[in-house]
């Protein structure tokens, strides 16, 4: 794949139209595509979408999400994920297990994707952050188990006084294919 600047207008095309053979290979968009030429979507903070913030950005002609969002990619077949577990264990370590299974016809990849958010935090955190992934090739109507194994500390983050807050944290973890499209989330204090 050729390194070009993926952002708006001609390149962002080119990105779109060199990249169709990504329904063969299962790869995963690692950017953001918006939907229209100078469309640049904030990605981040909890406080833009709550409903008295009058500073946040709003598109008036077009919906406010991206036509592609981080993690997108097609395939020529189609797969379920399921029984999504978490379990925070005595190791101190988070335990993510699922099932993914090709429904479809023909073999191909998937892209699982594990995802975070902290619910209670005294900090914007940002709402969504990638902490794992893995590609799994599946023949048609196979089935394998996909196991995530992280550490506590990757949810540690600084609080208002520089102090890293490291427990008692609510957090969500979800997985799913992309950042818009979850297959399941559970929701567990660390």
């Amino acid at each position: 794949m050729e390194t070009r600047n993926y952002g708006s207008g001609s390149s962002g095309r080119h990105c779109i139209r060199k990249n169709q053979s990504f329904r063969k290979t299962g790869c995963k968009y690692p950017i953001i595509i918006g939907k229209k030429g100078a469309m640049l979507k904030k990605i981040g903070s909890q406080a833009a979408d709550h409903p008295e913030n009058r500073f946040s950005s709003r598109y008036m002609d077009i919906p406010n999400t991206p036509l592609y969002p981080f993690g997108f990619g097609l395939s020529y077949t189609e797969f379920n994920i399921s029984d999504i577990e978490v379990q925070a264990g005595p190791d101190k370590r988070v335990h993510v297990h699922c099932k993914v299974s090709n429904t479809g016809k023909v073999a191909g990849a998937e892209v699982v994707q594990c995802y975070y958010e902290t619910l209670c935090s005294s900090v914007v955190r940002p709402r969504k952050e990638l902490v794992r992934f893995q590609r799994v090739f599946l023949e048609p109507g196979e089935k394998k188990t996909v196991d995530f194994s992280i550490d506590r500390e990757e949810f540690s983050y600084y609080d208002e006084n520089m102090e890293i807050v490291c427990s008692q944290m609510k957090l969500r973890i979800s997985i799913g294919n992309s950042s818009d499209h979850e297959w399941g989330n559970s929701v567990i204090f660390v």
